[in-house]
């Protein structure tokens, strides 16, 4: 099977080296619905152009390498961009400013022009894109989403904006301009409205659905579940360079400042090094992070939110510092809020994916086997993602093991079929990874059935409370003593599912009636003794 090139990974890896003059990151095409990689803040603006493109069908960045001997030595440069067009023609790009073309780039682009000519294809070298032009598809794409589409609200727009008016008169027509101006700065996305020069002056950043998150490199920030869920949630993700902290000083200072006002009032607070440290910490009150969790999302909201920032300015009243919430106000008049509710099927698709073959047997996780009869029709066959060799693509919650979600794509639109656990009816009480991982090695080389019966057995006494033969609480490890903390708050009366029947007759007859007498057949010597008749 082939692939197109639009739809190709970049043929090298993204760098984020400490001191590099430009930034690299991930951005969220409409066009595509998936991230396009970006090695410049000058590429990310071209690729924020042509994503809002009409003529634009598809997107891939590096697509691939191409080789040339240029007399002395091998060369072999990577193009910034593929572009597949409406009409079915193909554009590659490179992005480099006027003024930075040193010879041995005038040279790659001269070999990539000549290549794509050989092959049909055109060949664009792009510098600095205009400015206006550009901060005005940039106000726009804050809005790209599709979430930001209300079909009754983008019908009566059409109508109020088929005559030029002023934007927020006809915004306050079509209904609450809370709900809105967000649906008329998506519609130019859809080439439903011209871009014109009334939404150049209502620019305001919404803050309700994040356009771009700048992180660290810390595992969680650059793992594969956290840039799938910045991939379904429509969110652009850009990493700083690595051991550069200062290129995210915001997000510094903010959290030097809940160390501050919230955290060094926290009892069991342990300090930033042990010479800041009290004596016995350990033994006084402490709080859990759920609890802690709730008293933070408490401080935010009464403390931080309304405390004056003075980093917030208006030009109006320059001399005086507004709070968080004060701000959120006032942007609201101007751009609108957008609904980001998300429903049960958005929740599985941020659940970490793995990719995985269904067997016969059905789907093997973790020395836990799941199955259902709406797999039957998938049992052995080719899910149809080429990159993925046909693997079938699988959601699972770390936290709950009862149940996986596998996405059939066999329809114009993706559905979930959720698979239960085979041993679900053994456990009673929901449990993670970390529960199951811990009952594996309390029966080593055991059965899934002996490991199901532990991992219940564990959850028992971490509900009912460890006990010695003379009835007092006995002795628990480090180590049991956290899986019971994880597991003490969990369901205790939650129903157990009947155990799945065999679908193969069983070995005794069913009918328990004792004075019925059945006649014996004639004996053969040859017949197996062991099958029934």
């Amino acid at each position: 099977m082939t692939t197109r090139f639009e739809d190709m990974a970049p043929v090298r890896p993204f760098r984020w080296s400490r001191g590099a003059r430009h930034f690299a990151g991930w951005y969220w095409s409409v066009t595509t619905r998936q991230h396009v990689g970006f090695e410049s803040w000058q590429e990310r603006d071209r690729l924020l152009l042509m994503d809002f493109d009409p003529a634009v069908v598809g997107i891939s960045s590096q697509p691939f390498w191409l080789h040339w001997h240029d007399g002395e030595r091998e060369r072999r440069h990577a193009p910034d961009y593929f572009v597949r067009r409406a009409d079915g023609s193909a554009v590659v790009v490179d992005v480099r400013a006027d003024d930075r073309i040193e010879p041995k780039d005038a040279e790659a682009f001269e070999v990539a022009r000549l290549a794509c000519a050989q092959i049909g294809w055109d060949f664009e070298r792009v510098g600095v894109p205009e400015a206006v032009m550009l901060a005005n598809v940039r106000w726009l794409s804050r809005y790209r989403h599709p979430r930001c589409l209300q079909n009754a609200s983008a019908g009566r727009l059409r109508k109020v904006f088929t005559t030029p008016g002023p934007l927020m008169a006809g915004a306050d027509s079509a209904g609450d301009r809370l709900a809105t101006l967000p649906v008329l700065f998506h519609l130019p996305h859809q080439r439903l409205l011209a871009l014109d020069e009334r939404l150049k002056h209502a620019a305001a950043r919404p803050v309700i659905v994040p356009e771009t998150i700048v992180c660290d490199h810390g595992k969680v920030f650059i793992s594969h579940n956290f840039r799938a869920s910045c991939r379904f949630l429509g969110i652009t993700l850009q990493p700083t360079h690595k051991a550069s902290p200062f290129e995210k000083g915001a997000i510094e200072r903010t959290l030097g400042s809940v160390a501050t006002l919230f955290a060094q009032f926290v009892a069991g607070y342990t300090g930033r090094s042990v010479d800041r440290r009290g004596r016995g910490l350990e033994h006084g009150p402490l709080w859990s992070l759920p609890e802690l969790q709730e008293l933070l999302d408490e401080w935010v909201i009464a403390v931080w939110q309304n405390r004056p920032h003075d980093a917030l300015r208006d030009p109006d009243a320059s001399k005086r510092a507004f709070s968080p919430n004060e701000k959120y106000a006032m942007l609201l008049e101007s751009c609108g809020y957008v609904p980001a509710t998300l429903s049960g099927e958005d929740y599985v698709e941020l659940l970490p994916e793995r990719w995985q073959a269904i067997n016969a047997y059905g789907i093997r996780i973790n020395h836990r086997t799941y199955d259902s009869p709406e797999l039957n029709p998938l049992r052995r066959q080719h899910s149809g993602v080429v990159p993925k060799k046909g693997l079938w693509e699988i959601h699972h919650d770390p936290y709950d093991v009862s149940r996986i979600w596998v996405r059939d794509r066999r329809h114009e639109t993706d559905q979930w079929i959720t698979v239960f656990w085979k041993h679900l009816h053994r456990v009673g009480v929901p449990f993670g990874e970390m529960a199951w991982n811990h009952a594996r090695q309390q029966v080593p080389g055991g059965s899934e059935d002996q490991i199901a019966d532990a991992a219940a057995a564990l959850l028992k006494r971490a509900h009912d409370g460890p006990r010695n033969d003379k009835g007092r609480p006995a002795k628990q490890s480090r180590r049991d003593r956290r899986m019971a903390a994880r597991t003490r708050a969990t369901v205790p009366d939650r129903r157990i599912p009947d155990p799945q029947t065999d679908s193969e007759p069983a070995d005794e007859e069913t009918d328990a009636s004792l004075d019925k007498v059945i006649p014996l057949g004639l004996f053969d010597p040859l017949a197996n003794p062991w099958r029934r008749q």
